[in-house]
């Protein structure tokens, strides 16, 4: 996507990702895998350590409304990152169908999850992809977080609690 929007090679394009990740302006965030034939394993996920970074670069039309659910989503990351202890891990997870939950925190004292989906819509329904994941991992799970455009709510999926927060409550 970033070749295609800034018209140049993908070759180039993981170049300049190696150079900013090696020099901190950018963080990745790898898969949470459990299952290697349903489950994306080799992708990773980049977000801008420092929020001025992607203002910066791209510009004001794209970061208006294209991007938007991008941006959400590294808000989330950069407070998730200052906020969570060091024995917590940040991981995205995939279906191979494309089906994705935005963050997964393994808590590596007891290996819970928190499953979190970030969207930029307000709703209290619960997504289908959170429901997918707790048919597979329910006995992984600690709780579930959504966080929205405006809606706070809780809700459970099963025997598990699921906070629907808006993106201000991180």
């Amino acid at each position: 996507q970033v070749a295609k929007l800034l018209n140049i090679s993908r070759r180039k394009v993981n170049k300049y990702t190696d150079l900013v990740l090696k020099h901190d302006i950018m963080k990745s965030v790898n898969p949470w895998v459990e299952d290697t034939q349903t489950e994306t394993s080799r992708h990773i996920k980049l977000y801008f350590s420092d929020f001025s970074y992607p203002k910066a670069i791209l510009w004001e039309i794209h970061w208006e409304w294209a991007l938007k659910q991008w941006a959400v989503e590294n808000l989330i990351f950069l407070e998730l990152t200052r906020k969570l202890s060091p024995n917590h891990t940040i991981y995205f997870y995939r279906k191979k169908s494309g089906a994705e939950i935005s963050f997964i925190i393994e808590d590596e004292e007891n290996t819970l999850l928190t499953p979190i989906e970030v969207t930029t819509r307000s709703s209290d329904v619960i997504p289908q992809v959170l429901r997918i994941f707790d048919e597979e991992y329910n006995n992984r799970v600690e709780r579930y977080m959504i966080f929205n455009d405006s809606k706070g709510w809780r809700l459970s999926l099963n025997d598990k609690q699921v906070m629907i927060l808006p993106h201000v409550g991180i």
